[in-house]
């Protein structure tokens, strides 16, 4: 149906959505009271968590230059000269079972 649109949850109740796959039972998750979404993960920590298993992870294509990955900061005020624009940490699992940040660009 062109130009039409479907909307969920439009009374902005608190309400959860979830999305089954086959063997992953919150392959897509809106964790409607905290408004945040998890894809693979029942509890999202943050306004997007990608809980990827197995060999999977997170593939973003696109023909020609690119892709972009952009981290902005949209304040007005401006940033002080102390304050970090953004980062990408890379971290894993040591022996123990402990999370370990092996490195971190900012």
């Amino acid at each position: 149906m062109a130009g039409s649109t479907t909307v969920f949850n439009e009374q902005s109740y608190a309400n959860d959505l979830r999305i089954e796959g086959t063997g992953s039972p919150h392959l897509f998750f809106v964790d409607g009271n905290n408004n945040r979404i998890g894809i693979n993960s029942s509890s999202p920590t943050d306004i997007l968590t990608i809980n990827a298993s197995g060999n999977n992870g997170v593939t973003i294509y696109k023909s020609g230059i690119g892709p972009n990955i952009i981290l902005k900061n949209t304040s007005v005020s401006g940033l002080a000269s102390s304050n970090t624009i953004g980062s990408i940490s890379f971290s894993g699992l040591n022996s123990n079972n402990s999370n370990v940040l092996y490195s971190r660009i900012y």
